[in-house]
């Protein structure tokens, strides 16, 4: 039995697009390694990435994001059709070459429309110097569009990060970056050592620590081992933020750390004001804006979360995985039973884990669709987790600050036939068990 209803590719296109943008919108491509080794292939990825962050920090510059722009790399491009592939007006490409203790480093600035260029530079500089070029090609890049008025004097000050000092330390965090991403217990690990190489060679590189943060997550989501890797987590954020409190992703890792504390809805409010600083350092981030999406149920704001969600699938059609679980957090919670239920549908492989089973399950509740919401039960939740009970489910990280939330997921497992009370015994194993009121005071034998 399958629940993979609708195809992953493409599947963004069924839910509502904004508006064609009213501001100016860029697409960075991958740089071009012309050294032709590894090393360099990855200065390439790191300034291609570190571009587009520092663009995304102009507020008025629509940025469209690496996943995008990565299905470039390494093929002849029309900038025009990447114009209109992506609906931007203006496409940056480059290349870096490294020669001995020197680099180059080319980036020319073309409108997308005429495949006029706008503006070009050349920078050959020591190799340490490549921090300095990376501000200067964002700043001379929002400068060319900024006939537009895309920059702000204030923008321009948030948009420079804390560079490393340390070529070393850039080069290893950029490979922990990497290795993190492939989400296995060993590599997330592997990133958690790279990236404290990183901060041993240089202890103020702000991103070394942020990268080692995002890491010992990694490790936590393959083991489930949240209680030893969130304060590590929080720590590494922390650190980072004291080096660099303009780093807007440093914010948002310390928001994931702050609301992966389970058990203590308290730190949602300090975790809400994270991500809303986060978002306001960066708010082209289409990561960023995920992010925050994510947890909007848990912050009372999921129709905001949707907003952010459908601004994101704008500015990275080609999204990674976890948008999708964004979306199934966001649409659910307001009210958008279908959306979620196509979110997650429209995973590669069909919805997996308790999180899609929980939701899948309560969304086809609120549709109507018993049967639906009893097979997804069955075949995603059920077999992990034979005793589930809503109450169980806050126990396993839903907490909520607004009882809207929390009674719309209780309502829909009871619709598709779901427990609702747990057992004493069930919640054992929490010592901080949340639970449900009516369930402490009827007393009654659990039941649907």
């Amino acid at each position: 039995m399958t629940l993979a209803l609708v195809a992953g590719l493409g599947a963004w296109q069924f839910w509502p697009r904004e508006p064609a943008r009213q501001r100016p919108g860029i697409a960075v491509l991958p740089f071009t390694n012309l050294g032709g080794d590894e090393a360099t292939g990855r200065l390439a990825d790191g300034i291609t990435e570190d571009t587009i962050t520092d663009l995304a920090r102009f507020r008025d510059l629509d940025v469209i994001a690496r996943n995008s722009t990565a299905v470039y790399k390494g093929k002849p491009v029309d900038v025009r059709q990447v114009g209109e592939d992506l609906n931007v007006g203006y496409v940056l490409e480059g290349s870096i070459q490294r020669q001995g203790d020197r680099v180059r480093v080319t980036a020319q600035l073309i409108d997308a429309e005429s495949g006029a260029h706008v503006w070009s530079e050349r920078w050959d500089r020591p190799a340490g110097d490549l921090f300095a070029v990376q501000a200067e090609l964002a700043d001379e890049t929002a400068a060319k569009i900024g006939g537009y008025g895309v920059v702000q004097q204030a923008d321009r000050g948030k948009a420079r990060r804390k560079v490393a000092r340390s070529l070393t330390a850039y080069e290893l965090t950029i490979l922990a970056t990497e290795v993190k991403h492939k989400f296995t217990k060993e590599q997330g690990e592997e990133a958690v050592r790279l990236a404290t190489r990183a901060i041993e060679a240089d202890p103020t590189y702000a991103r070394a620590w942020l990268v080692r943060a995002w890491s010992h997550e990694v490790v936590a989501m393959m083991t489930g081992d949240f209680a030893s890797a969130q304060p590590r987590m929080e720590a590494d954020a922390r650190r980072a933020l004291a080096l660099d409190p303009n780093d807007a992703e440093a914010h948002a890792a310390l928001g994931n750390a702050l609301g992966n504390a389970l058990g203590n809805a308290g730190r949602l409010a300090e975790a809400r004001a994270e991500y809303d600083r986060a978002l306001a350092l960066n708010p082209s981030s289409a990561d960023i804006g995920v992010l925050l999406a994510m947890w909007s149920g848990n912050f009372g704001k999921p129709e905001r979360g949707a907003r952010l969600i459908e601004q994101a699938v704008r500015l990275n059609p080609s999204f990674p995985p976890f948008y999708r679980t964004a979306m199934r957090e966001a649409y659910f919670f307001s009210g958008r039973f279908e959306d979620a239920v196509r979110a997650m549908l429209g995973r590669e492989n069909g919805p997996t884990g308790t999180g899609d089973g929980m939701l899948l399950a309560a969304a086809y509740g609120h549709l109507g669709e018993v049967e639906k919401g009893r097979r997804a039960a069955e075949a995603l939740l059920l077999k992990e987790v034979p005793t589930f009970s809503a109450e169980l489910g806050f126990n396993l990280g839903y907490i909520f600050v607004r009882e809207r939330e929390r009674d719309l997921f209780v309502e829909g497992l009871r619709k598709a036939g779901l427990r609702v009370c747990a057992t004493d015994a069930e919640l054992a194993p929490y010592p901080n068990a949340a639970r449900l009121p009516e369930c402490v005071t009827s007393r009654a034998p659990p039941g649907p």
